[in-house]
């Protein structure tokens, strides 16, 4: 009987063992399960402040690209009443220079001043980076002329023998390509091919 009481002492003791134990597991399932929910509210709180600093972000990256939009056109209108400010000066020149109405012996002294306003024009259009194309006596360049027409001449043929208008670079860019004639190169008289 004695091992009867055992055995019963035995399996109560093993279900309170295994009662304590159920009990421990769900406890700790209960803290697993408070830990899942802390982790989820604290990931939803960090997905919260990063996507309110990504939308500061944006719109501080708005904001600086509005400004910079902004001062940009002003460095340009800026840029444009300096230029606007030096031609001034020189159509100053031009109209106190048509004002006179030079007497023959004041038409050389005329001439000077307006060649010399001529210079000063150009000296204000190059501090601002434009260059004149050179076209007279060179070769015909598609990226830098512009053939009007082809005239028969002495020169070799695609050579530039006369400049209707002149171009101009600006910061190595065509701006506007200089307007020529060019030598289409010495054409045979039909008469003189049949004489031979």
């Amino acid at each position: 009987m004695k091992k009867k009481k055992d055995k019963k002492k035995d399996l109560e003791e093993q279900k309170k063992t295994e009662e304590t134990e159920t009990l421990e597991a769900e406890e700790e399932k209960g803290e697993k399960i408070e830990t899942i929910e802390e982790k989820c509210q604290k990931l939803e709180q960090e997905k919260t402040e990063a996507t309110n600093k990504y939308l500061r972000l944006l719109a501080e990256f708005e904001n600086y690209r509005r400004r910079n939009d902004k001062e940009r056109v002003s460095w340009i209108k800026n840029a444009n009443t300096k230029l606007a400010l030096k031609v001034c000066d020189v159509l100053d020149d031009f109209e106190r220079a048509l004002e006179i109405e030079p007497d023959e012996g004041q038409f050389e002294q005329f001439v000077k001043g307006v060649a010399s306003i001529y210079k000063k024009l150009e000296k204000v259009v190059n501090s601002e980076g434009v260059e004149k194309i050179k076209a007279l006596g060179e070769d015909f360049n598609p990226m830098y002329h512009e053939a009007v027409s082809y005239i028969p001449s002495d020169e070799t043929p695609d050579k530039i023998i006369s400049v209707i208008q002149n171009g101009y670079i600006m910061d190595n860019k065509v701006i506007r390509a200089a307007k020529v004639a060019v030598s289409a190169g010495q054409q045979n008289d039909p008469e003189e091919s049949d004489v031979t």
